[in-house]
């Protein structure tokens, strides 16, 4: 049945349905119209009879009384009348049969005496007792005997209802399928449009229906689920197409970074070989190939800063820290070693910086180290992409905004790909990372620290002619004198020789680590493991200890809990080479009194050990 089902269209379905349904409703209701018919059939019959009854009972006391037969069957024969009588009993007091009428041939007798004003049914007659009663005193009992008639009636309405059932069932058919086309059309519509849209990938569904109904309701959700379905694929096409280009952009970015490591460990290798026979080379070759080397491993330690600081923002765990800083001091340090490169590559450009505020009122409280870091990433691209001309380095301050603005005259950029600058491991073309160098990320990083800041990073281009990139960031300016802002080389002042034990496990580093602070120190002592350096300060005394945090056994923090059980009066300086979130400098600061990440600078170091030493002491 369910397979015949499965076969059938629509809208014979619904046809059927509505046919099923006017047809049990039809014969529902002329099964309880026949009932209720016989029902109020039986009781007029009932009532009509009942009161011949009465009315007979009363003529019939004197007949009884004097035993006169012939007048009792004269008054039964006035129920001849009633069309459904059948015949007529008179019984005496004694239950003997007194008087009979029975006008037919066909009699039925009751199977049963009842002595009491009583009806009842049996087969197809109705049945009626009812006492011949004096003043109260019953002479005898009457019984009338009605054919009812109802199987004829049953059987007459049967046919009849069947003549107006077939009737109503072809019309109810006919008016199904007709109105039918109502509830299959839309639903029709629908599948055939939804086929078409599995058929050819199309989501322009613009298939109408004129009412506001549920199927009107059902029309717009799913324009609306197709809509959705159309935009998600063109996002799933777009993130493909992005994870596509981006998994190229990481193939170029490796073989480029590959490049960009390479290139300048070569120079390094070499020329730190070339520096070792020093007998042959001259003074002037010496110097040059130091400052070569020098410039090559800022670009290596620039390279790797570069990965783990793009790193860090996607990983959302770079922390800004602010403090007070001289705007011109800064340019100034960024912009001189550019000069200085310039001097060195002997490269036809100059480069100029252009301050609106004189040093005494340019102090402000920014973020140092990411200002400085987006204008070192700004000069190196404005270097690299200028072959001749000038780059201009200037700022202004706009309603407590500091804009900084970095002019070149280099090969600028097509105005379609501006934008594309700024994205992770993109140059403008494949073509330029060759020529030019470069990993691509420098513009990305810029733009992330400038938004981290609540500033932005843009950039003005034409082609051929130069570019000119600002980026903003708010700021406060302060009144203050140039003595220990960041920016203003402090000087490195210790009054006194210092004794100082290096704890660090790579001996290569203690000898670089001893080789820096030499020049400040008296006394020197190296140990390679925590546990040697505890043992060491439970004998000896230190004013600064320069300790690395990631050693084998015992590490850093641990070294750390010990020694200030024992002393806490020296220096304690962190180093360590180790991606720094905020967990970890927390541990950091909370055990040591400053830190510094490696690699370092030589004069970093010192500073930082001058200012702790004095700060000490204050």
């Amino acid at each position: 049945m369910r397979g015949l089902l499965n076969k059938i269209k629509l809208r014979y379905k619904i046809s059927l349905i509505m046919w099923l349904v006017s047809t049990i409703a039809i014969v529902i209701g002329s099964v309880i119209y026949m009932l209720i018919s016989i029902s109020v059939y039986k009781h007029q019959l009932v009532n009509q009879t009942i009161l011949d009854a009465h009315i007979i009972s009363d003529y019939c006391v004197l007949p009884l009384e004097f035993n006169d037969f012939e007048s009792a069957v004269n008054i039964l024969e006035k129920l001849k009348a009633n069309p459904n009588f059948n015949n007529a009993l008179i019984y005496n007091d004694s239950s003997q049969l007194f008087a009979r009428y029975n006008p037919y041939d066909k009699e039925y007798i009751p199977k049963k005496m009842i002595k009491r004003a009583d009806y009842y049914f049996e087969n197809d007659f109705l049945i009626i007792a009812e006492p011949i009663k004096y003043k109260a005193q019953v002479h005898g009992y009457l019984f009338i005997v009605i054919r009812t008639g109802i199987y004829k009636l049953v059987s007459g309405h049967i046919e009849v209802a069947l003549y107006i059932i077939l009737g109503i069932l072809i019309l109810s058919y006919l008016l199904a399928y007709y109105f039918q086309r109502f509830i299959s059309s839309p639903i029709v519509k629908l599948k055939d449009a939804l086929f078409n849209v599995s058929q050819t990938a199309s989501y322009d569904f613009k298939l109408k229906y004129p009412y506001n109904d549920e199927f009107g309701q059902l029309y717009n959700q799913i324009e609306d689920l197709l809509a959705f379905i159309k935009n998600r694929e063109f996002q799933l096409v777009q993130a493909k197409n992005k994870a596509e280009e981006s998994d190229k952009l990481k193939s170029s970015f490796l073989a480029n970074i590959s490049h960009e490591i390479r290139t300048p460990m070569n120079a390094i290798i070499n020329f730190a070989e070339l520096l070792t026979e020093r007998d042959e080379l001259s003074d002037e070759d010496a110097e040059l190939y130091s400052k070569i080397i020098n410039s090559r491993c800022n670009e290596l330690l620039k390279i790797i800063n570069d990965i783990i600081n793009i790193s860090k923002i996607e990983s959302n765990t770079l922390t800004l820290r602010s403090d007070i800083l001289n705007i011109n001091t800064l340019i100034d340090e960024v912009c001189e070693y550019y000069v200085g490169k310039q001097k060195i590559e002997e490269k036809n450009i100059k480069i100029i910086s252009c301050f609106s505020l004189v040093n005494e009122q340019a102090n402000i409280i920014s973020y140092p180290k990411e200002l400085k870091q987006i204008l070192n990433n700004l000069l190196s691209n404005a270097y690299k992409f200028t072959k001749k001309g000038q780059i201009k380095t200037s700022y202004r301050i706009v309603d407590k905004e500091l804009i900084i603005s970095v002019e070149d005259t280099g090969i600028g950029i097509p105005d379609d790909k501006i934008r594309m600058i700024f994205e992770r491991f993109r140059q403008v073309e494949d073509y330029h990372t060759r020529n030019y160098g470069g990993v691509g990320l420098g513009l990305a990083i810029s733009k992330a620290l400038a938004e981290m800041m609540n500033g932005k990073l843009w950039a003005e281009s034409k082609e051929n002619i130069g570019t000119t990139f600002h980026f903003s960031l708010p700021i406060v300016q302060i009144s203050q004198s140039n003595k220990n802002i960041i920016g203003y080389d402090s000087e490195i002042v210790i009054q006194d020789k210092l004794n100082i034990l290096i704890v660090e496990d790579d001996e290569n580093n203690c000898l670089l680590l001893k080789t820096i602070v030499d020049s400040i120190s008296k006394h020197i002592d190296m140990v390679f493991t925590g546990r040697q350096a505890i043992e060491i300060i439970k004998n000896n005394a230190y004013d600064v200890i320069l300790m690395d945090i990631q050693m084998p056994g015992m590490n850093g923090f641990e070294t750390m809990d010990e020694i200030r059980k024992i002393t806490t009066t020296p220096v304690f300086i962190a180093q360590t080479a180790i991606s720094l979130d905020q967990t970890t400098i927390d541990s950091i600061t909370s055990r040591f009194d400053a830190y510094i990440t490696k690699p370092f600078e030589r004069e970093g170091l010192l500073r930082l050990i001058s200012d702790q030493v004095n700060k000490k002491k204050i």
